[in-house]
């Protein structure tokens, strides 16, 4: 039985919801530093995911993390083939923010 308490989102805090939009993930960790790092990426993941975006990990010239409605998506998006009409939140090779 473990002690570590299960990492939660801050979906429904209005204000830490607005510095999340706004702040990059070192500032905003640093302004609430009592959250962790897993509560952080939870809330990201559940929000991309809310909006239709999936996480995909895309090995290209290194491995991308990519939120993508889906997997083809994903890799065109990694290799810098993106279409008309793609959505997409990020990508990035390390981290978001």
């Amino acid at each position: 039985m473990s002690n570590t308490p299960t990492p939660c989102d801050f979906l429904q805090d209005a204000e830490k919801m607005d510095d999340f939009i706004e702040m990059s993930r070192d500032s905003f960790l640093a302004s609430y530093s009592y959250l962790t790092h897993e509560e952080y990426d939870l809330t990201k993941d559940r929000l991309l995911s809310s909006a239709g975006l999936h996480k995909y990990e895309v090995q290209f010239s290194s491995t991308y993390t990519v939120y993508a409605t889906d997997e083809d998506e994903a890799v065109r998006i990694a290799e810098g083939r993106r279409e008309p009409g793609d959505e997409y939140a990020y990508v990035d090779s390390k981290c978001w923010g």
